[in-house]
């Protein structure tokens, strides 16, 4: 997992499965599963939520399908992840979660207002968009 954005979704996930008491009740407060961009990040997530005993690592490995996404999961789980406050932690990959499309949209609009401005047209409207999802970002 190399992006911020999946980065942030593995960190979700080690959050819900760690044995901290309230965790996976944070986790199923705050997260939002149309943010996993991961498929698999998303299964295991969606798993973790789903188990009804306290979670077992070696059975939900045994719930993926493939031996590719086991060994990535596996891996995911062996790294170590020190959760000083794990409420913090979710809230904070939420965030990142949710400002990374709207980070997007802003660099889009701003390429978008250099080439209108270039054009010699009217860019307020362009502008005025840029401002709403900067405050959108602001709010997070």
């Amino acid at each position: 997992f190399t992006s911020v954005s999946e980065k942030a979704q593995a960190a979700i996930v080690k959050v819900m499965a760690s044995p901290k008491r309230g965790t996976l009740e944070k986790a199923a407060e705050f997260v939002d599963f149309d943010l996993f961009s991961d498929a698999l990040l998303e299964k295991l997530a969606r798993l973790i939520l789903e188990s009804e005993s306290e979670l077992n690592i070696a059975n939900l490995l045994d719930k993926l399908e493939s031996k590719e996404e086991r060994e990535k999961a596996s891996a995911l789980f062996m790294e170590e992840m020190t959760l000083a406050d794990p409420d913090e932690v979710l809230k904070d990959c939420v965030r990142t979660l949710k400002s990374h499309p709207l980070k997007e949209k802003i660099k889009s609009a701003r390429l978008a207002l250099r080439e209108i401005e270039a054009a010699g047209q009217d860019g307020s409207e362009v502008l005025e968009e840029i401002t709403n999802l900067q405050r959108e970002l602001d709010s997070l």
